[in-house]
């Protein structure tokens, strides 16, 4: 897990702090500012287009219509067919978030 410093330790070390994680991909420096909900995060531009690159993909594959156009023969009820199908994309969608939280820790 990354280590979260404070702002004026960051300010101090900001240039071994950069250099750091610049060399190692994927790599989060967490610095904490006393004054914000949140803590800031720094990474390296490549790392954020990778993140925005995965993001757009899966939104491309859970925004696509799937459509069943009788290529298939099954005993299933349609509304059967349609529950497994809708479980088949929730197991998806999760593998997807625990992929996610894996690149973040």
């Amino acid at each position: 897990m990354a280590r979260r410093i404070n702002i004026s330790e960051a300010r101090a070390n900001l240039p071994e702090i950069a250099k750091r994680v610049a060399r190692t991909p994927g790599a989060v420096q967490y610095i904490e500012h006393r004054d914000l909900d949140e803590d800031l995060a720094l990474t390296t531009a490549g790392y954020i287009h990778y993140l925005e690159t995965m993001v757009m993909e899966l939104k491309k594959k859970v925004t696509k219509p799937f459509v069943l156009a009788g290529s298939i023969q099954s005993d299933l009820t349609d509304e059967e067919l349609e529950a497994a199908l809708l479980e088949s994309r929730h197991a998806a969608h999760a593998a997807a978030e625990a992929k996610f939280q894996e690149l973040g820790d």
